[in-house]
């Protein structure tokens, strides 16, 4: 696994995500807060771009629906 850490202004923050959650293959981003997580993944959803939130206030059923929609994960 390669991790990436990208500077940007807040601007620009929400183009950058799209871009980086579009591409092909996996990717995991991360927030700050569980609000963050549901509201990123509402976004990319509403953007055609599949995505699945993933944090504590989740039930564990929750959880392991959306780690197995997750590709290679088992």
């Amino acid at each position: 696994m390669t991790h990436h850490i990208f500077r940007t202004t807040q601007a620009a923050k929400h183009d950058l995500v799209r871009r980086l959650a579009s591409g092909t293959g996996r990717r995991i981003l991360f927030t700050r807060t569980k609000f963050q997580a549901k509201k990123l993944a509402k976004n990319l959803i509403d953007n055609g771009i599949p995505a699945a939130q993933l944090h504590g206030n989740l039930s564990q059923n929750q959880r392991d629906r959306n780690l197995e929609a997750f590709p290679g994960v088992r």
